[in-house]
């Protein structure tokens, strides 16, 4: 300013822009079909520093806190949660995210995604109480003679189990519209050597799931005497 002798007077203020926060969920992407355990992912940037973690909520629930973890970029810091998702129901689930920058500026952002857990198909071996069973051998070929006592378990979140099915070396040998079976397989019914039993699971979309083993049978051992 100058006054009407000519004197100049000036004044310098200082002025900081702090832009507010941004954020954005990376991973996994909108409108995903998810199952298992899954890493919710996202990144916030800010130009002036971000609080210490990212707050959660899922389907309007609290869901914990996030840390910020450095980036490359000095204004960006990403987060990661770890998502069980077989504790959530089927179907649609909104994530949202909340940040605040050191001027408690906010930003927040959601993720909807739809939970939809694989056809679960258990299978067990038993003896003949049925009161010990455990599963079918894994890797490797056990000899047997005699009568399998099975126990087959079919669950899907979004389909219903119309039926479970033993087949040995492919052909169906029992069968049960249901979602679940329990029966045995007489080893006499084949010829002595390697056979593959298999039992078989199918929804109403369909979609089926097999479980298959394999066995060497040895007939000729029935007095179990090792001849």
């Amino acid at each position: 300013a100058t006054d009407a002798a000519g004197h100049v007077a000036q004044t310098t203020r200082t002025v900081t822009l702090d832009r507010p926060p941004t954020l954005v969920f990376t991973s996994p992407q909108a409108d995903a079909v998810l199952s298992g355990s899954v890493e919710v992912m996202g990144l916030a940037t800010d130009d002036l520093g971000l609080e210490q973690s990212v707050v959660l909520s899922l389907d309007g629930q609290p869901a914990g806190q996030a840390g910020l973890e450095a980036t490359g970029n000095p204004d960006s810091q990403e987060f990661t949660k770890t998502w069980d998702t077989t504790t959530a129901t089927y179907g649609d689930h909104v994530w949202t995210a909340e940040v605040a920058d050191s001027a408690g500026h906010k930003a927040t952002a959601t993720l909807k995604v739809k939970v939809d857990q694989p056809l679960r198909f258990d299978v067990w071996l038993c003896n003949a109480s049925w009161q010990s069973c455990e599963p079918p051998p894994v890797d490797w070929t056990p000899e047997f003679t005699g009568t399998m006592y099975l126990k087959a378990v079919g669950e899907d979140d979004n389909a219903a189990v119309t039926q479970v099915e033993l087949l040995v070396d492919g052909k169906s040998v029992a069968s049960k519209a249901a979602a679940s079976w329990q029966g045995s397989w007489d080893s006499t019914t084949v010829q002595d050597g390697e056979h593959e039993l298999s039992l078989q699971v199918t929804t109403d979309l369909p979609q089926s799931k097999t479980v298959a083993f394999s066995v060497k049978v040895n007939n000729c051992d029935l007095d179990h005497d090792g001849h």
